[in-house]
C-alpha cells in the first residue's frame, strides 16, 4: 500500500506590526493556521487600541472639568469684587488699579484614528496633550491654608481682631488674604505685621486689596476708603493703621485672587 505524507503549509512572511499572514504563490494557506491566527492577532490589537483611547476620553473629561470649575471660581471671585467695588465707588474713584484675571487653558483631544497601523502615533499625541492639561490647570488650585496673627506693630492703638486668613497654589505664585482687622483707641498711627508663607521675588504693593471703615470716638462712621497693603519678601504683610480722631479702623480684606508678583504698584493716594 502507497502512503502519501500530505503536510500543510503555512505563509511564508508576515506583517510587520500585528504579525498577520503574508502569501507567496507557492503557501497552503490553512483555516485553523492562517486565518485563525490572523483573526486572534486583529482582535487582540483592536480591544488594545479600544481600552487605550477610553482611558486618555476619561482623562480629558475629567480634565475639561477640572478646567471648568477653575474657570466658575474665578468668575465668582470677579464679582465680589466687582460688588464690593460699587458700594464703595465714592471711594474708589482713584482705585483703577489692574487685578489680574487667570484663565484657564482648555484643549481638546483629537479622536483616534481607525486604523489600526495609526492608532499607536495618535493616542501617544493625546496622551501628551492631556498631561500638558492636566498641569495647566493644577496651577490654579489653592492648596495651602492657614491663619496668621499680627505679632507685631508700630503705632498706639488695641487690636481686638488680630488675624487673617490666607490661601496659596503649590508654587505660591497665586494667594489670597481675606478676613478682618479691628483696630481701637487709635492714638498715633502704624503699621500691623503679620508673617504668612508667601514668598515673592520682591516686595509687592496691594493696592485696593481691603476696604477700611473708620469710626470716631462718638463712635460715628467717618470714612470708608481704600486699603492698601504690602508683601515682604520674607512673607511679612505690613497693613498701615491710620488714625481716625482717637476712634477705631475696621479693615475688611477682599477676598479675591492676586498674583503673587511685583508691577511697579505704590500705595494710592489716600491710603
Amino acid at each position: 500500500m502507497m502512503k502519501l505524507n500530505i503536510q500543510l503549509f503555512g505563509s511564508t512572511n508576515k506583517t510587520a506590526n500585528y504579525d498577520l499572514p503574508q502569501f507567496v504563490g507557492t503557501d497552503k494557506p490553512t483555516w485553523l493556521g492562517d486565518v485563525n491566527t490572523a483573526m486572534a492577532n486583529i482582535d487582540t490589537g483592536m480591544s488594545t487600541n479600544a481600552s487605550a483611547i477610553q482611558t486618555l476620553t476619561t482623562r480629558v473629561t475629567s480634565a475639561e472639568g477640572v478646567a471648568t470649575q477653575a474657570s466658575n471660581d474665578v468668575d465668582a471671585l470677579e464679582s465680589t469684587v466687582s460688588t464690593l467695588q460699587t458700594n464703595v465707588q465714592s471711594a474708589t474713584t482713584t482705585a483703577n488699579n489692574a487685578q489680574s484675571t487667570a484663565s484657564s487653558a482648555l484643549n481638546t483631544a483629537n479622536s483616534a484614528n481607525s486604523k489600526a497601523d495609526t492608532n499607536a502615533t495618535t493616542i501617544s499625541g493625546l496622551s501628551t496633550r492631556v498631561d500638558t492639561l492636566e498641569s495647566d490647570v493644577a496651577d490654579f488650585n489653592l492648596t495651602t491654608y492657614g491663619t496668621g496673627t499680627v505679632t507685631r506693630s508700630t503705632g498706639t492703638y488695641t487690636l481686638n481682631q488680630n488675624e487673617l486668613s490666607y490661601a496659596l497654589n503649590s508654587d505660591g505664585s497665586l494667594a489670597k488674604i481675606y478676613g478682618q482687622l479691628n483696630a481701637r483707641n487709635v492714638t498715633a498711627s502704624g503699621v500691623a505685621i503679620m508673617n504668612t508663607p508667601l514668598r515673592p521675588e520682591e516686595d509687592i504693593v496691594i493696592n485696593g486689596g481691603a476696604i477700611a471703615v473708620e469710626f470716631t470716638s462718638a463712635p460715628a462712621l467717618s470714612t470708608i476708603r481704600t486699603q492698601s497693603f504690602t508683601i515682604k519678601t520674607n512673607g511679612d504683610i505690613e497693613i498701615p493703621i491710620a488714625s481716625p480722631s482717637n476712634g477705631q479702623v475696621r479693615m475688611i480684606f477682599i477676598n479675591s485672587l492676586i498674583y503673587v508678583k511685583h508691577f511697579g504698584d505704590t500705595p494710592i493716594s489716600g491710603d
